[in-house]
């Protein structure tokens, strides 16, 4: 059975919401994968995921307008 995950990465960066940060999202369910999630851009700061998987690995960008970025990664533990 597949769950419902919540990645909110809100209080992940530093954002400057002046500098029109926006954001792309890999997930996977092993290092150096993104077999869940590939190349998400988006505005918001959380997504909703289905999966089976206990354990992700999360690679996300923010990117901002100026040109400057930060990225995290880091595997997340699933709470079922």
């Amino acid at each position: 059975m597949e769950n419902k995950v919540l990645l909110n990465w809100r209080n992940v960066f530093l954002l400057h919401h002046d500098m029109e940060p926006h954001f792309v999202v890999y997930v996977g369910t092993n290092i150096g994968m993104a077999d869940l999630l590939h190349n998400l851009r988006t505005n918001e700061t959380e997504i909703l995921l289905s999966t089976k998987s206990k354990q992700l690995y999360v690679v996300i960008t923010a990117k901002y307008a100026t040109g400057s970025e930060s990225i995290y990664r880091d595997y997340v533990n699933v709470n079922i």
